[in-house]
C-alpha cells in the first residue's frame, strides 16, 4: 500500500459523518424494494411515511425513462446553532457518497440573517437515532476544534463519470470549490459562534437514477421530515437529466 493511499484511508477514517454511509444503505436497499414494486412504507420502514401517495406516478415515470437501478448520492445534513432559545445560524452541508466514502460536497455557514425560517424542520439531537445523532455531534466536534482535515470534500471527478449530465456535474464543480476555499473562514465562524444548543437538520436526498447497463439517465429527489414527532422520508420526484 503507498503512502498516499495510506494517508488517504486515513483521513477518511476520521471523517464525522462516515457512521451515515449506514444510512446510505438503507436508503439504497429501500430504493432496490421500490424499484421491485414495494409500497413505500416498507421499502422504508421505521420512518414514517408522511405522503399520501403509494408511489404509483413515480414508478410509472421511471419504468418510461427506462430506470433500472437508483444510488443514494447523499443528503443534506445540517448544523442549527441556537442560544436562549433563538437561533443563530446554520451550518449548511450536503453529505456525498460514492462506494464506502462519505464527504462534502457543500459546506458553508449562513446566519440567522440571511437564512429562511428553519426552526420548525430543527430538532434536539436526542429526537434522532444513534447513527444520525452521533453524526452530528461528531461534525459539532470536529467544527469546534477546527479540523480543517476532517472536512474532506468529493472529488469532482468521480461525480463526473458517475453523473454525466453537464449541468449537474458544474453546479457540484462550483459547489465544492467555493466550500473549499472557504472552509477555513466557516470553521473559524461557527466554532467561534456563543451557542447554548445545536439542533439537526435532515432535508434532500437525492437518487441517482441508471439503465440496465448503468448509463445515468436522471435524479430522483428524496426529503426527510417530521410526522407526529418521528423521523419520516419520502421519496418523491423523478427529474430526467436533459435530452435523455
Amino acid at each position: 500500500m503507498t503512502l498516499l493511499l495510506t494517508l488517504a484511508l486515513l483521513v477518511q477514517s476520521d471523517s464525522p459523518v462516515k457512521s451515515l454511509l449506514e444510512v446510505g444503505k438503507k436508503l439504497d436497499a429501500g430504493a432496490a424494494e421500490f424499484m421491485k414494486g414495494t409500497a413505500p412504507a416498507e421499502c422504508f420502514k421505521g420512518w414514517a411515511w408522511p405522503a399520501k401517495e403509494d408511489g404509483a406516478k413515480l414508478k410509472e415515470a421511471l419504468k418510461g425513462a427506462g430506470v433500472a437501478k437508483l444510488s443514494n448520492m447523499g443528503f443534506e445534513f445540517e448544523l442549527y446553532y441556537m442560544k436562549g432559545g433563538k437561533p443563530l445560524g446554520t451550518l449548511r452541508t450536503f453529505v456525498y457518497m460514492e462506494g464506502e466514502s462519505a464527504c462534502f460536497l457543500a459546506f458553508r455557514f449562513s446566519s440567522a440573517g440571511e437564512q429562511e425560517t428553519v426552526s420548525e424542520r430543527a430538532q434536539a439531537l436526542d429526537q434522532y437515532d444513534a447513527v444520525f445523532a452521533g453524526a452530528a455531534r461528531a461534525l459539532v466536534d470536529a467544527v469546534k476544534a477546527k479540523k480543517s482535515d476532517a472536512i474532506v470534500f468529493a472529488d469532482p471527478e468521480k461525480i463526473a463519470k458517475r453523473c454525466v449530465f453537464e449541468g449537474l456535474v458544474k453546479d457540484a464543480q462550483r459547489t465544492i470549490a467555493e466550500s473549499k476555499k472557504s472552509v477555513g473562514e466557516t470553521l473559524a465562524t461557527v466554532a467561534a459562534l456563543d451557542h447554548d444548543e445545536v439542533r439537526l437538520i435532515l432535508d434532500d436526498q437525492m437518487f441517482l437514477g441508471q439503465t440496465d447497463d448503468g448509463t445515468p439517465t436522471g435524479g430522483i429527489s428524496g426529503e426527510f421530515g417530521w410526522t407526529d414527532g418521528k423521523l419520516g422520508y419520502v421519496i418523491e420526484r423523478w427529474r430526467p437529466f436533459k435530452g435523455k
